[in-house]
Protein backbone atom coordinates (compact mmCIF):
# COMPACT_ATOMS: atom_id res chain seq x y z
CA UNK A 1 0.00 0.00 0.00
CA UNK A 2 1.47 3.13 -0.87
CA UNK A 3 0.91 6.34 1.63
CA UNK A 4 -0.36 9.48 0.15
CA UNK A 5 3.12 11.22 0.57
CA UNK A 6 4.60 9.17 -1.86
CA UNK A 7 2.15 8.95 -4.10
CA UNK A 8 2.27 13.02 -3.82
CA UNK A 9 6.25 13.46 -4.38
CA UNK A 10 6.08 10.80 -6.74
CA UNK A 11 4.07 13.31 -9.16
CA UNK A 12 6.85 16.22 -7.74
CA UNK A 13 4.05 17.79 -5.50
CA UNK A 14 3.76 18.44 -1.91
CA UNK A 15 0.60 16.51 -0.08
CA UNK A 16 -2.01 19.38 0.41
CA UNK A 17 -2.69 21.02 3.63
CA UNK A 18 -6.57 19.93 5.07
CA UNK A 19 -6.93 24.16 3.86
CA UNK A 20 -5.63 23.53 0.43
CA UNK A 21 -7.78 20.29 0.38
CA UNK A 22 -10.92 22.03 1.90
CA UNK A 23 -10.91 25.02 -0.56
CA UNK A 24 -10.39 22.71 -3.70
CA UNK A 25 -13.67 20.47 -2.68
CA UNK A 26 -15.55 23.37 -1.65
CA UNK A 27 -14.39 25.58 -5.07
CA UNK A 28 -15.08 22.34 -7.25
CA UNK A 29 -18.94 21.97 -5.35
CA UNK A 30 -19.76 25.32 -5.69
CA UNK A 31 -19.58 25.77 -9.27
CA UNK A 32 -20.79 21.82 -9.69
CA UNK A 33 -24.04 23.30 -7.27
CA UNK A 34 -24.35 26.32 -9.55
CA UNK A 35 -24.21 25.04 -12.60
CA UNK A 36 -27.19 22.82 -12.00
CA UNK A 37 -30.75 24.21 -12.57
CA UNK A 38 -32.27 22.32 -10.38
CA UNK A 39 -30.76 21.65 -6.81
CA UNK A 40 -33.20 19.91 -4.17
CA UNK A 41 -30.92 21.87 -1.11
CA UNK A 42 -33.36 20.19 1.01
CA UNK A 43 -32.61 16.84 0.40
CA UNK A 44 -28.50 17.65 -0.16
CA UNK A 45 -28.61 19.34 3.73
CA UNK A 46 -30.68 15.87 4.94
CA UNK A 47 -27.48 13.96 3.97
CA UNK A 48 -25.03 16.32 5.30
CA UNK A 49 -26.61 16.36 8.76
CA UNK A 50 -25.76 13.10 9.60
CA UNK A 51 -21.51 14.09 9.39
CA UNK A 52 -22.39 17.62 11.29
CA UNK A 53 -21.13 15.19 14.34
CA UNK A 54 -18.31 13.75 12.71
CA UNK A 55 -15.16 13.04 15.17
CA UNK A 56 -12.94 14.48 12.36
CA UNK A 57 -12.59 18.20 12.49
CA UNK A 58 -12.12 18.41 8.42
CA UNK A 59 -15.68 16.69 7.61
CA UNK A 60 -17.03 18.82 10.53
CA UNK A 61 -16.11 21.86 8.79
CA UNK A 62 -16.99 20.82 5.43
CA UNK A 63 -20.20 19.74 6.26
CA UNK A 64 -20.96 22.65 8.16
CA UNK A 65 -19.64 24.86 5.60
CA UNK A 66 -21.79 23.02 2.95
CA UNK A 67 -24.92 23.32 5.15
CA UNK A 68 -24.36 27.09 5.40
CA UNK A 69 -24.36 27.46 1.72
CA UNK A 70 -27.41 25.42 1.38
CA UNK A 71 -28.95 27.54 3.85
CA UNK A 72 -28.19 30.55 1.84
CA UNK A 73 -28.99 29.57 -1.56
CA UNK A 74 -31.88 27.12 -0.84
CA UNK A 75 -33.62 29.45 2.02
CA UNK A 76 -37.41 28.93 1.76
CA UNK A 77 -37.02 25.36 0.65
CA UNK A 78 -35.11 24.35 3.67
CA UNK A 79 -37.87 25.20 5.97
CA UNK A 80 -39.34 21.15 6.08
CA UNK A 81 -35.58 20.58 6.85
CA UNK A 82 -34.97 22.86 10.01
CA UNK A 83 -35.28 21.33 13.06
CA UNK A 84 -33.13 18.49 11.21
CA UNK A 85 -30.58 21.63 10.47
CA UNK A 86 -31.01 23.31 13.63
CA UNK A 87 -29.63 19.80 15.25
CA UNK A 88 -26.55 19.40 13.25
CA UNK A 89 -25.43 23.32 13.98
CA UNK A 90 -26.34 23.60 17.76
CA UNK A 91 -23.27 21.01 18.49
CA UNK A 92 -20.96 23.20 16.76
CA UNK A 93 -21.41 26.44 17.94
CA UNK A 94 -19.77 25.14 21.07
CA UNK A 95 -17.05 23.39 18.92
CA UNK A 96 -13.61 23.21 20.30
CA UNK A 97 -12.59 24.77 16.67
CA UNK A 98 -12.90 28.06 15.95
CA UNK A 99 -13.43 28.07 12.49
CA UNK A 100 -16.35 25.78 12.91
CA UNK A 101 -17.73 27.85 15.97
CA UNK A 102 -17.83 30.34 13.46
CA UNK A 103 -19.60 28.97 10.45
CA UNK A 104 -22.14 27.75 12.76
CA UNK A 105 -22.77 30.54 14.27
CA UNK A 106 -23.19 32.03 10.90
CA UNK A 107 -25.19 29.37 9.88
CA UNK A 108 -27.71 30.07 12.80
CA UNK A 109 -28.05 33.16 11.72
CA UNK A 110 -29.39 32.22 8.50
CA UNK A 111 -31.32 29.78 9.91
CA UNK A 112 -32.88 32.74 11.81
CA UNK A 113 -33.34 35.35 9.06
CA UNK A 114 -35.53 32.39 7.17
CA UNK A 115 -39.23 33.62 7.16
CA UNK A 116 -41.49 30.46 7.03
CA UNK A 117 -44.84 30.64 5.29
CA UNK A 118 -47.66 29.18 7.73
CA UNK A 119 -48.54 26.88 4.66
CA UNK A 120 -45.44 25.18 4.27
CA UNK A 121 -44.28 21.91 6.23
CA UNK A 122 -42.88 23.65 9.93
CA UNK A 123 -43.16 21.35 12.63
CA UNK A 124 -42.22 23.40 15.25
CA UNK A 125 -42.49 20.31 17.81
CA UNK A 126 -39.10 18.67 16.28
CA UNK A 127 -37.39 22.37 16.78
CA UNK A 128 -38.61 22.51 20.60
CA UNK A 129 -37.66 18.75 20.55
CA UNK A 130 -34.36 19.64 19.60
CA UNK A 131 -33.63 22.35 21.39
CA UNK A 132 -34.54 20.62 24.78
CA UNK A 133 -31.95 17.94 23.78
CA UNK A 134 -29.04 20.62 23.13
CA UNK A 135 -30.16 22.35 26.49
CA UNK A 136 -29.85 18.83 28.56
CA UNK A 137 -26.65 17.88 26.76
CA UNK A 138 -23.89 16.79 28.79
CA UNK A 139 -21.51 17.98 26.42
CA UNK A 140 -21.52 21.22 27.37
CA UNK A 141 -22.73 23.50 30.38
CA UNK A 142 -26.07 24.81 29.40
Amino acid sequence: MVDDRCRFQHRGMSKPSTTQSFLFIYHFLTRAVLLLKSVDYGRMAEILVHRAGSPDEFTRLTTITWINEFVKLGGDQLVPYYADILGAILPCIADKEEKIRVVARETNEELRALKADPAEAFDVGAILSIARRQLSSELEAT
